[in-house]
């Protein structure tokens, strides 16, 4: 009877557990309840966008939209792509980070205090300028963090920030090949 009552107990214990298993897998969250947490840099809207400025080694490219057409502010001239000012735009306009540092007290630590490039935008009522800095080999994001606020640093990704690295002026301006083609 003794052998009974072990099994018995075995048994119980096993059943206890499985249920202590059950009760921990429902109280688990589904998926879709799981996000997440976004830290909002930038909140404007792409469309109503009206100035635009960039800054990186090889030099500062300004631009304005006037009557739906950008323009460039060195040279009022220059045929500007519009659609490459319109995806740039769109990196940066409504922004949001999954990394924030706060209270940074030396934001050279992140390549900060000589950016690797500068952005500003400006919807004629609201405007802010990006900083951005290193970009961290070991988590493959660039630091970036709001002129006005050196002490909260984020992260973003290559796909957000490397084109304001690598842009120049000539990058964005409608090749006359381009333009003899069209017309044609």
């Amino acid at each position: 009877m003794t052998r009974q009552k072990r099994q018995l107990v075995i048994m119980l214990l096993v059943l206890i557990v499985a249920v202590a298993a059950l009760v921990f897998v429902w109280r688990l969250p589904a998926e879709e309840d799981i996000q997440e947490q976004r830290y909002q840099i930038t909140a404007l809207e792409k469309d109503q966008i009206s100035r635009f400025s960039f800054a990186n080694e090889s030099g500062m490219c300004n631009f304005t939209r006037q009557d739906g057409t950008w323009i460039s502010e060195e040279d009022r001239s220059l045929e500007i792509d519009g659609d490459a000012i319109e995806r740039l735009i769109g990196k940066i306009a409504s922004l949001s980070s999954a990394d924030c540092i706060e209270q940074v007290e030396d934001s050279a630590q992140y390549g900060l205090d000589e950016p690797a490039a500068t952005i500003l935008i400006s919807d004629g009522t609201t405007g802010c300028t990006l900083l951005v800095g290193d970009y961290n080999e070991l988590t493959e994001t660039y630091y970036l963090c709001l002129e006005s606020d050196k002490g909260t640093v984020y992260t973003a990704d290559p796909y957000t920030v490397s084109d304001f690295i690598d842009k120049r002026m000539e990058d964005l301006v409608v090749q006359q090949e381009e333009t003899e083609t069209a017309a044609e």
